[in-house]
């Protein structure tokens, strides 16, 4: 009888168990949950009230009037990160505004010589956790604030991933060309980090943007040449056209590609030629890129390479070359041509394309 009973006391006590557990995890997920609406709703009725009296110092009829108000916003953003944060956003914002006039944007300079927002950043900086030196050094970036280049500079090469890359993009803002070229370079050895971060720093770059990359260049191995040509590519810079012509004849297949779109996205004739010799590599990576990249070519010699790209063995080569082709190909000749063709693949690739392109036209 002990036999029989025991099972199911086990099973009994298991099942109790699992309900405890699940009952436990459901408890928890809704404590998170009310602490993030209760953060969530901080944060928004101090964005309100924040609204409210900046309107009324930016209105203010007398200086007395505007004092009054500044000094009793004063006491309500307090030492509050949320609020300061938000006060900091708003008065950046009415500041490099066309929108507000000299008046409102004196009332706001007045508002931060009162409430030192930058003073309050250089304090996080200084006496911060991780998190908070990390967004203090994007905020003394968004205030360039030039005195603390040196705490910033030696934050970017902290162990801490994200007090790296925040004091890295602050740097980029700054325009700090010698370290922003140290930490490009340096991330040869974190192959895994380094591509979304490169494009970044670039994107956020306030200085000389062909000086940074050409010393980049001096001492980079060709994975982060590869980078740095993505990032250069959509600014269509003359000044690396040379680079990107000695890039067709690498090895490397992803930089090979990187130099080709370059190039294609500067779309000089003369480089038609050694596009469509890419159209014909031996690597689909770069086959692809090529055929992409001659979408501003238009010449006969040039869909004629498009015709015959669409029947490539690789889809993304098919699809680019189709997608180039429906482009340049105004009277439709050549595209009519691959659709009445005897290649099934070649065919198929184009009317995905002018497919494609005619839902796009009715959705809009």
């Amino acid at each position: 009888m002990f036999d029989l009973f025991y099972p199911k006391v086990v099973t009994i006590l298991a099942i109790g168990i699992c309900l405890l557990v699940i009952v436990l995890q459901y408890i928890w997920l809704s404590v998170l949950a009310y602490r993030q609406e209760a953060h969530v709703r901080k944060y928004d009725n101090a964005a309100i009230k924040i609204d409210e009296k900046l309107e009324l110092i930016l209105f203010a009829p007398t200086l007395a009037s505007m004092n009054s108000e500044i000094e009793a916003l004063g006491k309500f953003v307090g030492k509050d990160p949320i609020k300061m944060d938000t006060l900091s956003t708003r008065t950046l914002a009415l500041l490099t505004s066309d929108q507000s006039d000299s008046r409102q944007k004196a009332a706001v300079v007045a508002v931060n010589d009162r409430l030192k927002p930058l003073d309050f950043y250089i304090k996080m900086l200084r006496n911060g956790d991780s998190y908070e030196k990390a967004y203090a050094c994007r905020k003394a970036a968004v205030y360039y604030a030039e005195s603390k280049l040196p705490t910033i500079r030696r934050l970017s090469k902290s162990k801490n991933r994200e007090l790296a890359y925040n004091a890295a993009m602050a740097l980029s803002i700054f325009g700090d060309e010698e370290t922003l070229v140290e930490i490009i370079q340096s991330y040869e050895q974190n192959y895994d980090y380094s591509y979304r971060i490169i494009l970044e720093l670039m994107s956020f770059y306030t200085g000389d943007l062909v000086s940074l990359a050409s010393k980049v260049f001096q001492n980079c191995d060709e994975y982060i040449k590869t980078i740095v040509i993505k990032g250069l590519s959509d600014y269509m810079l003359s000044e690396f056209e040379t680079v990107y012509l000695q890039g067709l004849m690498s090895k490397n297949p992803n930089l090979k590609a990187a130099c080709i779109r370059a190039l294609g996205k500067i779309g000089k004739p003369e480089y038609e030629h050694k596009l469509i010799v890419a159209a014909h590599d031996i690597n689909w990576v770069v086959r692809s890129a090529a055929v992409k990249a001659l979408k501003k070519m238009n010449s006969d010699r040039v869909k004629k390479t498009l015709v015959e790209a669409t029947r490539d063995t690789e889809w993304w080569v098919r699809y680019n070359a189709a997608k180039s082709l429906v482009r340049i190909d105004s009277d439709l000749t050549y595209v009519e041509s691959v659709l009445e063709g005897y290649d099934k693949y070649g065919s198929d690739a184009v009317k995905y394309v002018l497919y494609r392109g005619y839902s796009m036209s009715v959705a809009n």
